[in-house]
């Protein structure tokens, strides 16, 4: 760590979070990563308490499983430091349908 960034390895990919002095929440994706079965990893997280987001778009599933119209397989979750604040989106999706996603998605 810096006074700019913590850097961390994540399975030996460096992953770089800057430091900021004040957070400001964002309603948008700002940190993803894929899988290659995502059925199986939304069901790991959420046997953690994780809690995917509902949009009630057309093609999500029980699950909170977007898969679009390209076949891309996409799944939200917010953290939060308590019940009433988000502090920002995360996604994750299936690694066989990430191509499938148009680039500013991906």
């Amino acid at each position: 760590m810096d006074k700019f960034a913590r850097v961390l390895d994540a399975n030996g990919i460096m992953v770089r979070v800057a430091l900021t002095p004040e957070f400001q929440p964002q309603p948008f994706t700002i940190a993803g990563w894929e899988v290659s079965d995502i059925k199986t990893e939304v069901a790991r997280l959420d046997g953690q308490g994780v809690r995917f987001e509902m949009y009630g778009m057309k093609g999500q599933d029980e699950q909170g499983i977007w898969s679009s119209p390209s076949g891309a397989k996409v799944a939200w979750f917010k953290t939060a430091r308590n019940q009433s604040s988000s502090d920002f989106f995360l996604r994750v999706a299936e690694a066989s349908s990430v191509s499938a996603m148009p680039r500013r998605m991906a």
